[in-house]
């Protein structure tokens, strides 16, 4: 992944503050062009150049691993999870409060950022068994979000969700606090990585390590959507990388909708 182009300095002149619209909010997680903008691109350059979408190559004899395929189901879902929150702006632009619904549950996590990370020559799940990746039974991972603690007696306004994702030895758990309304902006969150407890050392519950904790955004869109941001350099990334991973989530009740 290339290196981000420098940004353009601010305006410092006296002149009148410009009206925000909800989803122009500025925020430390909005780095990423959506993949509705980035389809429209293509297409343009596309016709532009003559050039047609295709999946393979007839004159490529390099057998098919599914790539292309599961690229495609990751960029659907993208663009799923975009499109609410595009109504979603549209709506708080009208002055309507959206409820961010059902957030208890399992969901489903998809991401084009995060397959090509794993797609990158140095993975090592990129090869099993000496042999090249299979990406027809690719599952970027899930998202199980329940109460922070199942004691009755300790009181908690935070839920966790629990991470999982392909390749990633250890889940992360994320600590947040839901909001009643859904939001364009992310919720910065704390996440730490752990590993289940070890029977030599039964005395701890859990055990973390190495980088433990992260700072990453959870944006809660409502309509069993949401997006979350996490560092690259946590997940496998370079720092001269793409800052951030970002992960969209569908409540597995709403995969059908």
């Amino acid at each position: 992944m290339p290196p981000k182009g420098k940004r353009k300095a601010k305006d410092t002149g006296e002149g009148p503050a410009k009206p925000k619209k909800a989803r122009r909010k500025a925020d430390e997680f909005a780095d990423q062009v959506p993949y509705i903008v980035r389809k429209e691109v293509c297409g343009v350059f596309g016709q532009f150049l003559g050039h047609h979408a295709s999946d393979s190559d007839p004159e490529d004899d390099t057998p098919d691993d599914g790539f292309d395929a599961a690229m495609a189901v990751e960029e659907q879902m993208e663009e799923k999870v975009e499109r609410v929150a595009i109504d979603l702006e549209k709506r708080m632009n009208s002055g309507e409060q959206v409820p961010t619904g059902i957030v208890m549950g399992t969901w489903k996590v998809y991401s084009p950022n995060f397959m090509n990370l794993r797609d990158h020559p140095n993975d090592p799940g990129r090869r099993v068994a000496g042999e090249p990746r299979n990406w027809s039974t690719w599952s970027t991972g899930s998202l199980k979000i329940g109460p922070e603690s199942v004691d009755p007696s300790i009181i908690s306004t935070r839920t966790v969700g629990v991470l999982h994702l392909d390749g990633i030895e250890h889940d992360w758990h994320i600590y947040m606090d839901i909001p009643e309304f859904a939001s364009l902006v992310g919720a910065p969150c704390q996440a730490v990585r752990h590993i289940p407890a070890q029977p030599s050392r039964p005395d701890s519950a859990d055990e973390v390590f190495g980088k433990r904790e992260a700072r990453v955004g959870v944006f809660f869109f409502g309509e069993g959507c949401l997006k979350i941001k996490v560092p690259a350099i946590y997940l496998g990334g370079k720092k001269q990388w793409n800052r951030w991973v970002t992960l969209f989530g569908v409540r597995e009740a709403e995969q059908e909708a």
